[in-house]
């Protein structure tokens, strides 16, 4: 990584934690993901309020070599299993793009942009240091994440794993493949709205459409149109790259010096 690059990153990582717009979000989203809710799931376990009759779409494609020894572990499995990984895939997916919409809309937004552009930096640079300094914290604040979730599970819900572990490979496969994935695709995105919004808050309120994929692959797996298996993450893993690296040439090509500045 050359000079230029690194003190882009560096840049940027103060101006992170030095904005309360973008450091909090990247607490309280990963915070009600990996806590609130699974926290809120287990007292619904534990007062029997969840019923199997709202999971029977998901519960057609649970593998038939698996035996519970109640219902109550057959709805934890559903939830952890098919709910729960579309929803904390939006921790790398906002993190990214909310830290995204601040390195590259930010810019403009404050006027530091122009006086950047002068300094001996190429275009591929910057947008490659940017990249960089929105992948490490969004990647980051994920792992983090993963790592208070799997205490919650391994700790609420020990007595509903019936010798199962966690994180078992579907989750290890989700974080450590698709994950990055999945933040490289928010920031590509972000690079594109960034064109069109001038202001911060502007650039977050497109960035919601970034979310709509995978709010639907929420939705398909509740109504059971839709069961994400490990072997979707497996392949939708290069797919996801690929899209990535299209997104990513695509807003290299149209990154100039009078789009940025406009």
């Amino acid at each position: 990584m050359g000079r230029q690059m690194w003190a882009i990153l560096v840049k940027d990582l103060k101006a992170i934690l030095a904005n309360r717009q973008v450091w909090l979000p990247m607490i309280i989203l990963p915070l009600i993901l990996s806590v609130f809710m699974p926290s809120l799931f287990f007292v619904g376990l534990a007062k029997g309020t969840q019923k199997l009759g709202r999971l029977a779409p998901m519960l057609r494609v649970l593998p038939p070599e698996l035996v519970f020894q109640a219902d109550v572990q057959k709805i934890f499995y559903v939830v952890l299993n098919f709910t729960f990984p579309p929803l904390f895939l939006l921790i790398p997916l906002m993190t990214g793009s909310i830290i995204g919409a601040s390195c590259l809309v930010g810019e403009k937004e404050h006027g530091t942009l122009e006086t950047l552009l002068y300094t001996p930096v190429t275009l591929r640079q910057l947008f490659f240091g940017k990249l960089l300094a929105t992948f490490v914290p969004a990647y980051l604040v994920t792992l983090l994440s993963f790592g208070v979730f799997t205490l919650v599970i391994n700790w609420k819900g020990a007595v509903y794993l019936g010798g199962l572990t966690f994180p078992n490979e579907k989750w290890l496969i989700l974080i450590f493949c698709i994950s990055p994935a999945v933040i490289l695709f928010g920031l590509s995105a972000m690079v594109i709205i960034s064109a069109y919004a001038s202001t911060f808050q502007g650039a977050q309120q497109l960035s919601g459409f970034v979310v709509l994929p995978f709010m639907a692959l929420l939705i398909a797996q509740v109504s059971g149109a839709f069961a994400l298996q490990t072997w979707h993450l497996v392949a939708g893993t290069p797919l996801l790259l690929l899209l990535d690296w299209l997104l990513m040439s695509f807003s290299l090509r149209r990154l100039t010096y009078e789009r940025l500045l406009e």
